[in-house]
């Protein structure tokens, strides 16, 4: 993604930019506020995502692992 090398005041991976950028840097919903305070409850502690950003959760490191093998096979996998 070449835009991620651009060199502009927003830019926080690049070198041009030392220190904070000159907007906000997350600006988060009342809903994902909540969540961070309030999280539900689960056994879920990997996630992937396939490029038609579809969201996968799965409980086990062999399982995420097994699960983006799937979605490479599959032709799903975006590799950045």
């Amino acid at each position: 993604m070449k835009e991620l090398n651009l060199c502009n005041p927003y830019n926080t991976r690049g070198t041009c930019v030392a220190g904070l950028p000159i907007g906000p840097i997350s600006s988060p919903s009342l809903s994902s506020i909540t969540a961070a305070i309030e999280p539900t409850e689960h056994d879920f502690y990997y996630f992937l995502a396939d490029k038609n950003k579809k969201t996968y959760f799965t409980k086990t490191e062999s399982e995420h692992i097994a699960k983006k093998q799937s979605l490479i096979k599959e032709d799903l996998w975006h590799e950045y």
